[in-house]
This record gives C-alpha cells, sequence and structure tokens, in this order.
C-alpha cells in the first residue's frame, strides 16, 4: 500500500478537519441559529431568507478555516481553479438533460407511494407533504427563491461537498489505495490475458481511484441530507438531489473545478424553480408525470448540443510525421 509522505499526510488530515468543522458549523447553524435570534427577529424571517443568512455566515467562515489551515493550497484543495471553456460549456448544456432525467427517476421512484397518498387523502395530501421548502419554492417572493436557490444555495452547497468534502474524501482515498493497480507480482505479465471484462474493471478501478469514490460517497451524502420530506414528496427530493449531487461530483472530477459544480447545480434549482412555479407549463407544453414537458425538450436540446461541443472542441493531436 502507498503510503504518502509525511507533508501530504498532514495537508490530508487538515483538509478533512476543514469539511468537518465546515459541515458540522452548517448543520448547527441551520437548525439551531434561529433560536440564539431574537424571538421578534426570528418571527420575521422566512425560510428561504434564514437559509440564505446561514450560508452567508457559513461561506466565508469555511473559506477563511480552509486558508487558515492549508494557506498558498486552499484554493487548489477547494476545487477554486478556472475550469476550461469546454468545461463550462458541456456542463451547462448537459444540465437540462441531467435535470429531466433526475425528474423522472425520482417520480418512476416515488409513484407507487403517491398513487397510495392520493388514494388516502387526495392531491392535497400529497402538496403538504411538501412542506416549507415546496411551498416556499410555489409561493415565496420569486427574487428571494432565485437568490437562495440559484445563487446562494449552489455556491455554499458546493464550495462544502463538492470542495472540501470531495477533496477529503479524494486525499484519504489515494492516502488508502495504490496508484497503480497492476498484475500481482508473483505472476507474469503474460499469464494474464487482456479481456474486456479485465479492461472495464480496471478503468473503474481506475476511475474510483482517481475521485470517483469521493464523488460517488459525496454525492449519496448530500441525497441523504436533504431528506427532509415524509411520503413521496420526500423520495422525489432525497432521489433527485443524489442525482444532482453524483453530477457535480462528476463535473468537480473532470473538469478540476468546483466552478462547473455551482454551475451545474444552480441550472438544475433554476429549473426546479421554473418548474415549481409554472413557468414551463402551458397548453402546448403541459406536464408529464409531473415533469414540465419543456423541460424535457430542453434536455434533448442540451444533450445534442453537448454531443456537438464534444466533437467540435474534441482536442487534436498533431498529425504524426
Amino acid at each position: 500500500m502507498d503510503t504518502p509522505p509525511p507533508a501530504n499526510r498532514g495537508r490530508t488530515l487538515r483538509l478533512v478537519v476543514v469539511a468537518a468543522l465546515w459541515f458540522t458549523t452548517l448543520q448547527l447553524l441551520t437548525r439551531y441559529a434561529a433560536f440564539a435570534l431574537p424571538r421578534s427577529l426570528a418571527a420575521q424571517l422566512s425560510l428561504e431568507l434564514y437559509l440564505v443568512l446561514v450560508q452567508l455566515v457559513t461561506i466565508p467562515l469555511g473559506v477563511g478555516l480552509a486558508l487558515a489551515l492549508l494557506k498558498r493550497d486552499a484554493l487548489v484543495e477547494l476545487g477554486l481553479v478556472r475550469p476550461k471553456g469546454k468545461s463550462l460549456a458541456l456542463a451547462l448544456a448537459l444540465a437540462p438533460s441531467l435535470f429531466a432525467a433526475a425528474s423522472y427517476f425520482a417520480v418512476y421512484l416515488a409513484l407507487p407511494t403517491l398513487l397510495e397518498e392520493i388514494r388516502r387523502g387526495g392531491a392535497e395530501l400529497v402538496r403538504s407533504n411538501a412542506g416549507q421548502v415546496g411551498q416556499a419554492m410555489r409561493q415565496a417572493p420569486v427574487l428571494l427563491v432565485l437568490l437562495w436557490g440559484v445563487l446562494v444555495a449552489p455556491i455554499g452547497e458546493e464550495l462544502l461537498f463538492r470542495g472540501a468534502v470531495w477533496g477529503a474524501l479524494q486525499r484519504v482515498v489515494r492516502a488508502c489505495l495504490p496508484s497503480s493497480a497492476g498484475p500481482a507480482a508473483s505472476l507474469p505479465g503474460q499469464f494474464i490475458e487482456p479481456s474486456l471484462v479485465l479492461s472495464a474493471l480496471r478503468g473503474v478501478g481506475s476511475w474510483l481511484q482517481r475521485g470517483g469514490v469521493a464523488t460517488l460517497l459525496s454525492g449519496v451524502a448530500f441525497g441523504l441530507l436533504h431528506w427532509d420530506m415524509p411520503g413521496g414528496q420526500g423520495i422525489i427530493r432525497v432521489t433527485a438531489t443524489t442525482c444532482l449531487g453524483l453530477a457535480c461530483g462528476v463535473a468537480r472530477q473532470a473538469s478540476g473545478s468546483v466552478l462547473v459544480a455551482i454551475l451545474v447545480h444552480a441550472t438544475f434549482n433554476f429549473l426546479g424553480v421554473a418548474g415549481a412555479r409554472r413557468w414551463l407549463v402551458s397548453e402546448s407544453f403541459p406536464t408529464h408525470y409531473m415533469v414540465p414537458t419543456l423541460s424535457t425538450l430542453m434536455g434533448g436540446v442540451g444533450a445534442v448540443l453537448a454531443v456537438a461541443l464534444a466533437v467540435a472542441l474534441r482536442d487534436r493531436k498533431p498529425p504524426q510525421g
């Protein structure tokens, strides 16, 4: 097993401390900060404004802690590096496809529960299970919802989950797993014949070692932390946010920049707000299984555009000879 040098072990430990303290601070402030406020002030704060204020406190604390412990390496460890234009363009093109696919998958998983809820209490029971978050998405002042859902939340959550947490998990994986997986030393190379299955397994292992483990763990954790609604609405929320977390992890892993993950997250949330506010719903484009058909069309167009961009912007090697 490869062991990183002492300096790297120290940096890994410091990044783990940053991620743990940042995450803990966010959870504590989200759950208990309202009790520390004057009752008259707390009564005037809406849920979305409260969450915005929590993030505006937590983000500088988390980034400041990273700068204090990691010094000049802090921005790189958090993924705060300039991404390639190609990465940003592909992320923006694929985000509607992600939203449509995640929405249909979430509704598919929740459909038996939703039908049972409708049978027992009608559509009103389903709507009531959406809780304060669902109500805020539909009824709160639009500028405040956009500030919360499309700007502050994507920045704060991605800096934490695909910045500090993803970086800490990746450093731990690199410390614990070998950097390369070849044939065992006791077996001659010609003893193991190359095969499609073996190549696929090696590819998966390489992907996991290069960030896949961090992507999977941070994405699942992100989704589970959003399981704050009962019934079918809860299934939809946790499934959609897990898909979003996994996609943002892939974006961070592929681009090396948390800024690409923030773009994916912001676009996904904007489409969620647009769907909840019925900006994407009309007679020509109704909903299908609770998903606006216009968002599905946007996803299809985005996927085609992404393929065209990938072909047009692919790295071209200089001709040989």
